[in-house]
């Protein structure tokens, strides 16, 4: 748990901070805060250090120990690199300006340091707004924990109810859920201050809820409207709690429910057509738009129907495998063109001839060559190994 140097750096109270050294450091995790200020000066190259910071610490200092002492700078820096502190941010009480060796040290080790002006900030002011923010994200990711429990049915009973009083805050209005997942586009960095980012808008509670890179969003109402006008009013309702706009993000509605107790299934059918989008990339999709894929997505990893298509898939990359073939692209081909021996053929540039004599083959190889229902077991398998491969 924790934030990154660079959102500490973008909260008010550190925006006046300027950055030296280590700039590659930003993306180092913050957990806690500590104050560096006489007791290195106290320190004896002969007795064992009577001073550490911890890991992921944010150290302030205003280098008391080190006024007009400039040789001491170093050392201490290198003493906080081996605690494995975060940063360093230095109030310029004593230095206007660190020793370029100092600077050169913290780039080279990537570890960033700030200087901040006598009326910038205030100690107590900084050291107050940094635990907050941890505090504020650590609480963010326990409760995502809570929702990765609950998703996965592994709640137990007290924490359902919770859980469930903790979204639904409104329990007499219809609702329904968007679940909005950040685009990994080129040239975007999805990070930790671009995921967690509540804005301070909701004067009814929270709506909001972040869950593995994406977000969770309550909608009330019965606005049951699709389509491009439908969008723009549920694109009105989603923007103000987004961190970017609504189209950097797949998102996926689930449906319209009244029961507080379908809250589960509310959550897993917009969760199951967002991965729709994702998977055809399509900006936005309703879960009713899914088709088969209502049935798939929310399911498709329980172990019954993994090994239902492992066993089915198995054998056809084996021939494929053992005798170079191309069984697997053409059934997978077979499939998306629900049988369609033509359009098969047109797609892979193959004789007609051919593509039968693949299809007839599989059909030996999984003893099914006077089953009716070939097609549609086969369809199953190929799909459910589709997302396998799409989504793991």
């Amino acid at each position: 748990m924790g934030i990154t140097v660079k959102e500490v750096w973008e909260l008010k109270e550190f925006q006046a901070f300027q950055l030296v050294a280590g700039e590659e450091g930003l993306d180092n995790r913050v957990e806690r805060i500590g104050i560096l200020d006489y007791e290195f000066a106290m320190q004896n190259d002969r007795e064992p250090r009577k001073w550490t910071f911890r890991k992921y610490d944010f150290v302030i200092s205003s280098l008391l120990f080190a006024k007009d002492q400039p040789e001491l700078l170093l050392p201490a820096i290198k003493e906080l690199r081996e605690d494995e502190v975060s940063a360093l941010a230095v109030k310029n009480v004593c230095y206007l300006k660190l020793p370029e060796e100092v600077l050169e040290y913290a780039d080279r080790h990537k570890l960033p340091i700030f200087m901040f002006g006598r009326d910038d900030a205030y100690f107590e002011d900084i050291v107050m707004s940094l635990k907050n923010k941890i505090q504020e994200r650590s609480n963010l990711e326990w409760l995502e924990h809570k929702i990765a429990l609950f998703l996965n049915e592994e709640l137990d009973l007290k924490g359902q109810r919770e859980l469930n009083r903790k979204i639904l805050v409104n329990r007499t209005q219809f609702y329904r859920f968007a679940y909005c997942f950040i685009r990994e586009q080129e040239g975007r960095i999805r990070d930790y201050h671009n995921y967690y980012c509540l804005k301070e808008d909701s004067k009814e509670g929270q709506n909001i809820f972040y869950y593995k890179g994406g977000c969770f969003v309550v909608m009330y109402g019965q606005d049951t409207a699709e389509g491009e006008r439908g969008f723009q009013r549920w694109k009105e309702y989603l923007q103000p709690m987004l961190r970017m706009p609504v189209e950097d993000y797949w998102v996926g509605f689930g449906e319209l429910h009244e029961d507080p107790e379908q809250l589960l299934l509310a959550m897993k059918e917009s969760l199951a057509a967002q991965q729709y989008s994702r998977l055809f990339d399509k900006q936005r999709t309703h879960y009713h738009n899914t088709g088969i894929y209502k049935v798939l997505l929310p399911c498709y990893h329980n172990e019954w129907i993994q090994k239902y298509s492992s066993d089915i898939v198995y054998k056809i990359l084996q021939f494929d495998r053992e005798y170079d073939g191309d069984l697997y692209k053409t059934v997978k081909q077979y499939v998306k063109s629900y049988g369609n021996i033509v359009e098969v053929a047109e797609e892979m540039h193959l004789h007609r001839n051919t593509v039968r004599y693949r299809i007839n083959k599989i059909r030996e190889l999984l003893d099914m060559e006077e089953d009716g229902s070939f097609d549609l077991q086969v369809s199953v398998a190929i799909l459910i190994d589709e997302l396998n491969q799409w989504f793991d």
